[in-house]
């Protein structure tokens, strides 16, 4: 909070000390293992605060064993020791916690505090009510004191924390307890329930409702988080997925390396997903999943982008026989040992256009016979895993011609529109019919790309106008209103196309990469590609002029792309 030059974090420790249990979004909730001596690898992080605000109870309360571990987790000299919980584990962890307070906080700086345990209701009987009900439907808190609040309160580990605060009292350290236990007990009414959203959803809705509470407390699954929302990673240990000069189907105008950019830290960033990991992308386990099939990328230069992305994470698989091969506005590359091919197909408008021809077409005045996509669905509507996207080629004119009938017809008719989201909201719906009546429901998956943002103004970031991402070598490293890099309109016709076609039975499934995108102003060819018309000499000498910061170096961006991708169809 600027204005107060403050800032108020949460650090996930469940267990204080350092567990298997520290990544919130990778963990062992059921085997846990526990370095009950080692708490400094979380403290340095928040030893120098101003407040401190402890809690720990409930991650000791769910198995009945626990394993110690004397060494590090890596070490090949590390002791273990499975040992019953969780009273004494949970007093030697309180005491790991209290030595660390006493010798390594600024008591003339930092105020303490420390949380009572937060009752849940898991035991109906405890109340009143039939064994095996819980808190689910409760509307009202429990109105009279109870003499006995049984399992609702651990009472042991209550005292555990108190006598190590008054320890800590006895040598200086003052540390408040704040008791929210009691007032809490009584509010049986107040959890979420089943109104929330669950990381694994309930298998019908008479499912137990104690048992789904209770698994959903402790357990997470790779499948159910949400991979879009996140953040960067520098990670130069893991990444790149592969090398430039190893991909052979890598084209000049994303070779950024090879076309001298000098600074390669735009290679080394891992998306990494709030609540989970996204998957390593595994090259046997993709092609075994997709062995026999056809999965066709169909859309504009940046699927192609993406297309070309998957080539380089799959050339280890790709035999030096399969070439690719172009047909028209097919590009495609087999791979004969899993009978199976991937290939791009050009239709950046997704409906027929003037600019069908990868090779020929005026981007300037574009024409689009806005109810016409079997020219182009013909060839692509058998695939087994099909992957959309048409945002770019909407947005560049400020005017285009939309026409009804066909480009050699005498009776065609011709029409001025403004782009953007009307024509383009026709567009998806030619689409979507398409898909809704022509495509085999029971073999064909689709995916259908958010928009890729671009970073051709400057301004979105504080730059002067007329700078963009030329000469950007970090990623933004905060989340901000993005402006004019999204279209939020167009995103919306797209996601209201999709849930339309979802109620009819034909599943789509949205690939939202846009967030993540947004923060890689780094990340484009800029200068460093071959152009396929050298920039004039006024170009030269003013480099934003001609940058490219629509598209993405490779390896780049992309690769996450088909992460997420790959993470679909290899859980599907």
């Amino acid at each position: 909070m600027k204005e107060y030059n403050a800032t108020i974090e949460f650090h996930w420790s469940p267990m204080l000390v350092e567990s298997n249990c520290d990544n919130p979004v990778r963990q062992d909730a059921r085997n846990r293992t526990v370095r009950i001596e080692s708490i400094e690898k979380h403290a340095k992080q928040w030893t120098d605060a101003d407040i401190l605000v402890f809690d720990s109870y409930t991650w000791w309360m769910v198995d009945q064993t626990i394993t110690f571990l004397w060494g590090s987790f890596g070490s090949l000299d590390a002791i273990y020791k499975n040992v019953t919980m969780w009273l004494r584990p949970f007093e030697m962890a309180i005491q790991t916690w209290s030595n660390w307070i006493e010798i390594n906080i600024n008591r003339d700086k930092t105020k303490l505090f420390f949380m009572s345990m937060s009752s849940d209701h898991y035991r109906g009987e405890e109340w009143g009510a039939e064994y095996g009900q819980n808190c689910y439907g409760e509307t009202n808190p429990i109105l009279k004191k109870e003499k006995n609040w049984g399992k609702l309160i651990d009472r042991e580990m209550m005292e555990i924390v108190e006598s190590a605060i008054d320890k800590l009292g006895t040598r200086g350290v003052k540390v408040q307890y704040l008791n929210i236990t009691y007032l809490s007990a009584y509010r049986k009414e107040a959890h979420p329930t089943i109104y929330r959203t669950f990381q694994v959803p309930p298998k019908n809705h008479r499912q137990n409702q104690r048992e789904t509470n209770e698994e959903e407390h402790t357990t997470s699954s790779k499948n159910s988080c949400n991979l879009f929302s996140g953040k960067w990673v520098y990670d130069n240990e893991s990444y790149p997925l592969y090398k430039e000069q190893e991909c052979s189907f890598m084209p000049d105008d994303l070779t950024c390396e090879q076309n001298g950019r000098k600074d390669l830290k735009y290679q080394f960033w891992r998306w990494q997903p709030h609540h989970c990991d996204l998957p390593r992308f595994n090259v046997t386990a993709f092609l075994e999943k997709v062995r026999g099939k056809r999965v066709v990328f169909v859309g504009d230069s940046l699927n192609r982008n993406q297309w070309l992305s998957m080539m380089c994470l799959l050339e280890p698989a790709i035999p030096p026989s399969s070439k690719l091969l172009i047909k028209y506005y097919e590009y495609t590359i087999p791979i004969p040992e899993y009978n199976t091919t991937f290939e791009f197909y050009w239709s950046p408008m997704l409906v027929e256009t003037n600019c069908d021809n990868p090779s020929h077409y005026n981007p300037q005045n574009r024409t689009v016979r806005i109810s016409a996509i079997e020219k182009h669905a013909k060839h692509w509507t058998d695939a087994d895993i099909l992957v959309f996207d048409s945002y770019a080629w909407w947005m560049v004119n400020k005017t285009m011609t939309l026409l009804w009938g066909s480009f050699d017809s005498l009776d065609a008719i011709y029409q001025n529109a403004s782009t953007g989201v009307r024509p383009y909201e026709m567009a998806l719906q030619t689409w979507s019919n398409w898909l809704e009546y022509n495509l085999n429901r029971d073999k064909t998956k689709l995916f259908f790309m958010s928009m890729s943002p671009d970073h051709t103004r400057g301004e979105e970031w504080g730059f002067e106008k007329g700078q963009n991402c030329y000469g950007e070598t970090e990623q933004f490293m905060e989340e901000r209103r993005w402006g004019t890099l999204i279209n939020r309109e167009m995103m919306e016709i797209v996601e209201s196309a999709i849930y339309e076609l979802d109620k009819r039975g034909v599943k789509v499934q949205y690939i939202n990469i846009t967030h993540l995108s947004t923060y890689r102003k780094d990340a484009h060819p800029s200068i460093y590609k071959k152009f396929p018309v050298t920039p004039t000499k006024e170009k030269l000498a003013n480099p934003p002029t001609y940058s490219d910061c629509l598209h993405w170096c490779l390896p780049g961006v992309p690769d996450v792309w088909n992460q997420m991708l790959y993470s679909y169809i290899v859980n599907s």
